[in-house]
């Protein structure tokens, strides 16, 4: 019979793995962070993105139009919606973990605005700027990164764990949306390259330590009481 204080320690054991995972990632965008505060990390790299992509999103206009439309699935505007949609689904479902979980994801997309405005650098700027993308709020972390980090990776967590069949291409989609999303803000000139690392690395920090969260919020397995001798214990819970 399986005891409840072996399904404690399964539990925990299953939220410290993406725990110390989210870590590395925030350490990682401290150490961005740092890096971008006293100009000593990504500086050559920053300016060789920024010239050459500019350059060609110049030069090809239709390629330009369809980055511009990639980048809004990331906007403002479109986090809002897709938060409000998944809280109505999980709400609906009656998924009320996920569903506190989920809300404390997105608070992370605020919390790196506040950021932004703490580190407050500027943004590339443009002798001849791409209609639309001039903007004057600060550029590091990008905040189009962090939401779809903190969006698409969530959304790939909870399918894994309702659907684990379609776990690895929902892992894999949200992986090619969040560098699709992060790679059209570089080229569109609104962020320079490490803006989106560093807003990557913030964002994914910040959903492995919501999934770490979710699993530990997980109720715990109980047995069913003994009946005849058959000491079958509940399903898990998702």
């Amino acid at each position: 019979m399986i005891q409840p204080d072996a399904n404690e320690t399964s539990r925990r054991s299953r939220s410290v793995l993406p725990l110390l995972i989210g870590l590395l990632f925030l350490s990682l965008f401290a150490t961005i962070a740092v890096g971008v505060w006293h100009k000593t990390l990504f500086v050559e790299t920053d300016a060789a993105f920024r010239d050459v992509l500019h350059a060609h999103a110049a030069a090809s206009p239709a390629t330009t139009s369809v980055v511009a439309g990639v980048t809004q699935l990331a906007s403002e505007r479109s986090l809002w919606a897709e938060f409000g949609a998944v809280m109505l689904i999980l709400a609906a479902a009656r998924k009320w973990r996920w569903t506190v979980v989920w809300t404390l994801a997105f608070g992370g997309y605020f919390l790196a605005k506040l950021l932004k405005v703490v580190i407050d650098r500027p943004r590339p700027t443009f002798l001849d700027p791409l209609p639309g993308m001039v903007q004057q709020s600060a550029a590091f972390p990008s905040g189009h990164a962090v939401g779809a980090s903190i969006i698409f990776g969530m959304l790939a967590y909870f399918i894994a764990k309702s659907r684990p069949t379609f776990r690895l291409g929902a892992v894999v989609f949200a992986g090619w949306l969040i560098l699709l999303i992060g790679s059209s803000r570089v080229y569109l000139g609104a962020h320079w390259f490490s803006d989106v690392v560093g807003g990557i690395a913030f964002g994914l920090g910040w959903m492995f330590i919501c999934m770490a969260a979710s699993e530990a919020l997980k109720p715990v397995d109980k047995c069913v009481p003994p009946l005849q001798g058959d000491h079958r214990c509940n399903e898990s819970v998702p």
